[in-house]
């Protein structure tokens, strides 16, 4: 599977973070090797204590790194460091750069990572399939909770936001580009 968000969807296994109490789904290496299944691979292999805890503390680095990038501040160093040793030991990606408006990845494209059209329309499908599911998942509380973004992001982006504004995010975004490139009538390419 090729999964543009599974980045992601692994640090959310673990979210309300800031919360007294963060609601944690990864709670063993059985917890971890379901997930993997339902995500990456078809199927669940045991996993070794240490596969797990290697597993969680890269979830975390990658929170943090990410964290902090939204909160306009530099990542720490070891955290790069340690995020690009485990990009290094995998296929692909290789290094993670800290660019002037973000990270970019640089990535080896002869591994067959890039999705030709049949592919990224399969990949849409299954994207939104996801989300439709979480969201019919998703309680009225849970809807309503909300936090602070970086309105800088992205000119939909409010300063609160609650589960239920991001849902609608790619809505917005999508049919503000969309009317950016669609031709008025009688317009002659």
């Amino acid at each position: 599977m090729n999964r543009p968000d599974l980045c992601l969807e692994f640090v959310n296994t673990r979210y309300w973070r800031g919360q007294e109490t963060p609601t944690e789904t990864l709670n063993s290496a059985e917890d971890l090797s379901a997930w993997a299944a339902g995500n990456i691979s078809k199927e669940a292999r045991p996993l070794a204590k240490r596969e797990f805890e290697r597993a969680i503390e890269a979830r975390e680095t990658i929170h943090r790194v990410f964290d902090a990038t939204a909160r306009g501040k530099t990542p720490a160093g070891a955290d790069l460091e340690t995020l690009n040793g485990l990009l290094a030991a995998s296929p692909a990606r290789t290094t993670l750069r800290r660019e002037r408006n973000g990270f970019s990845w640089d990535v080896d494209m002869r591994g067959g990572t890039a999705l030709g059209q049949r592919g990224q329309l399969i990949l849409f499908d299954r994207v939104i399939a996801a989300l439709q599911r979480r969201l019919d998942a998703e309680s009225d509380t849970d809807l309503a909770r909300g936090m602070r973004y970086p309105t800088r992001w992205d000119p939909f982006f409010q300063d609160y936001m609650t589960l239920a504004d991001l849902y609608r995010f790619p809505t917005q975004h999508f049919d503000f580009h969309r009317r950016q490139l669609t031709l008025a009538a009688g317009t002659v390419a």
